[in-house]
């Protein structure tokens, strides 16, 4: 309990710190730009900045910002942290206005204009950081807490792929040489055998054939013994992430939200793509011809290429990019998982770490194949494989990029992780779509990309 106290209240003081930071830059850069009148004050800045400091982590405590735990989709963490921001920087325009109406002498607006422009990108900055600094100690002075999967499906197989990623906190997975069978008659039996010689952390139950009787045992032996318990109910690929636990004379019921397709949304999104395509392929014309002389350089054959992908409702389309891998290779063939596969020619390695060889997907965007923002378009062998519950991807255009391509499992195959474009199609709104091409950019500043 006093370790998750302290970690809260680091988390709470450096968003504290980031936002007394963002409010000393747009006081030097209100002194640096100098537009109109100027006010010599300084002390009311520095009460100021303590203030939204304050203000900030008060309400990011309040939304469960520093709850422990993280979501694989760090979008939705990002999504509740400008949510947060919107908030606080309501709180601070209000108190500002009602100052002025006071006429208490309060700042110059244009500082809280500043500052406030900078207060987002630096607490997204300032996290970013310390969950890096989080997981560098976590691999190093950390242990590996003890995992154990009751189940043997598809479902057992995602949540083995998802401890596995995980990378703070660690999990050690035990290995069916270590459980033994679980399915012995009854099922708590083998779990108390398990626990004799391994002292489990976790238990996550991923097995439906369980009857409500062993799921009650199996959870009161979790919590007499202090072992966490979590399962996965049986409609976990209906569910997603998308709905509301409500309750009927003291019966639970899960409740799925029907969103509707907002028909303002859909046009305002397209027109943000035509503008956005057709500027961004003007103004990157010298950084085009630069790559396709690179890629000339490096290898016969030609600057692009194409192949086929399914897009909206399913409709084939042919996605372009800049050649990146000798000329004659299957197009179909799996991606290249690191850098020095022979397949990739000397510029591909450079266009594939930054991720340039998406570029000519702006003309699928012009033409209206595809999106700025949405799940990666898939091919055609892949999408035949789709569940039911896969297949709500198909119902959105395909994105240049997205909730996986800046999530921290992008090297994993899109259709391993489908979870990412699913939350996408369930939550898809202009203000998430913002927040992916802000983070995109910030992932591509950072230098993550391909291979």
């Amino acid at each position: 309990m006093l370790r998750k106290l302290v970690v809260i209240l680091i988390r709470m003081f450096a968003d504290f710190m980031a936002v007394v930071a963002a409010f000393g830059l747009g006081l030097v850069a209100y002194h640096v730009l100098a537009i109109g009148e100027h006010d010599p004050r300084i002390l009311p800045y520095v009460y100021l900045a303590l203030f939204a400091g304050a203000v900030y982590a008060a309400i990011f405590r309040w939304m469960g910002l520093y709850a422990p735990g993280r979501s694989s989709l760090s979008i939705a963490e990002v999504k509740r942290l400008f949510a947060g921001y919107a908030a606080g920087a309501l709180i601070l325009t209000g108190a500002a206005f009602f100052s002025r109406i006071g006429q208490l002498h309060p700042p110059s607006r244009l500082v809280l204009l500043y500052s406030l422009v900078l207060t987002f990108p630096l607490l997204r900055l300032e996290r970013f950081v310390l969950r890096g600094l989080a997981v560098w100690l976590h691999k190093r002075l950390g242990e590996a807490r003890t995992a154990m999967i009751v189940g043997e499906g598809d479902v057992a197989q995602q949540l083995r792929r998802a401890l596995e990623r995980s990378a703070s906190p660690k999990y050690r997975i035990l290995e069916p040489a270590d459980a033994g069978s679980t399915r012995e008659a009854p099922v708590l039996d083998g779990i108390r055998r398990i626990a004799e010689s391994n002292a489990i952390d976790m238990l996550l139950v991923a097995d439906q054939a369980l009857s409500h009787d062993e799921m009650f045992e199996l959870q009161r032996y979790c919590e007499d013994n202090g072992i966490e318990f979590s399962y996965v109910p049986d409609l976990f690929e209906f569910i997603t992430h998308d709905i509301k636990i409500t309750e009927l004379d003291g019966i639970p019921l899960i409740k799925r939200r029907v969103r509707g397709r907002r028909r303002a949304y859909l046009v305002a999104k397209r027109i943000f793509d035509v503008v956005f395509s057709s500027i961004a392929l003007i103004v990157l014309s010298p950084l085009f011809l630069f790559l396709a002389i690179a890629i000339k350089r490096s290898s016969p054959g030609p600057v692009f290429f194409s192949h086929e992908r399914v897009g909206h409702n399913g409709r084939r389309f042919r996605l372009f990019k800049f050649r990146t891998m000798k000329a004659g290779i299957d197009p179909y063939a799996p991606s290249p998982k690191n850098s020095d596969d022979p397949r990739i020619i000397r510029a591909g390695r450079f266009i594939r770490r930054k991720s340039l060889d998406e570029l000519p997907q702006l003309y699928n965007i012009l033409k209206g194949d595809m999106s700025v923002v949405g799940p990666r378009p898939e091919m055609p062998f892949i999408v035949e494989t789709y569940t039911p519950a896969h297949r709500a991807r198909l119902h959105v255009r395909p994105g240049l990029t997205g909730v996986w391509q800046i999530s921290a499992h992008r090297a994993s195959d899109i259709h391993d992780v489908m979870d990412y474009d699913v939350y996408y199609v369930e939550n898809q709104s202009f203000v998430l779509d913002m927040l992916i091409i802000f983070e995109t950019l910030f992932y591509f500043l950072s230098g993550r990309g391909a291979c």
